[in-house]
């Protein structure tokens, strides 16, 4: 599958990305998509993730299924970044389906598949 935006550029591995598995846990009234909505991510759907506190969306880009109920993605990273990284708006990162927290999807007529997070 080709990539759109992350081809012709480095995808930077962000190893410390949040957990929405483990943050539901904590904070069960997050409602991060269960598996089902993980293997229906396309690409040009976007994605929220979290890095050190700070939420941010992700274009994805490309979608890999590594292993039973376990998916990979890289995806091109939006505006929204308050705090510093080690990427920035327009990088390309690495994350799997543990990182997901929400899903905005085109298939969706653009709105969000569950109820956003406060």
């Amino acid at each position: 599958m080709a990539m759109k935006w992350c081809e012709d550029q480095d995808v930077k591995i962000v190893n410390d990305l949040g957990n929405a598995i483990e943050m539901n846990k904590e904070f069960p009234h997050l409602h991060v998509p269960d598996y089902m909505m993980i293997a229906a991510i396309q690409p040009d759907d976007t994605v929220e993730l979290t890095h050190q506190g700070d939420r941010f969306w992700v274009k994805v880009d490309y979608v890999e299924e590594v292993g039973d109920n376990h998916w990979e993605f890289i995806g091109k990273v939006t505006d929204g970044l308050v705090y510093s990284h080690p990427f920035e708006s327009g990088d390309c990162i690495a994350f799997d389906g543990t990182n997901i927290l929400n899903i905005f999807s085109r298939e969706w007529k653009n709105e969000l598949r569950i109820t956003p997070n406060e």
